[in-house]
């Protein structure tokens, strides 16, 4: 994602041949059970950035759980 960001602070050509690349596409986060709150909300903020209409999170609740909160 910090590519992402890079991207966009760039703006211009660069943003613009980024978000076609994306629209239209679906985003699938698996083991997202190892993914914290913040984590997610930078995946998801990212998405809406891109333009990527759906997010999918996808995890086993009995796998091991996040570093971080959530």
């Amino acid at each position: 994602l910090s590519g992402v960001e890079r991207t966009f602070e760039k703006g211009g050509r660069a943003e613009a041949a980024l978000k076609a690349s994306y629209r239209e596409k679906l985003l699938v986060v698996d083991e997202s059970s190892m993914v914290s709150n913040a984590q997610m909300q930078h995946i998801v903020r990212a998405a809406e950035r891109l333009g990527i209409p759906h997010v999918v999170f996808s995890g086993d609740r009995r796998q091991l759980s996040s570093q971080e909160a959530g």
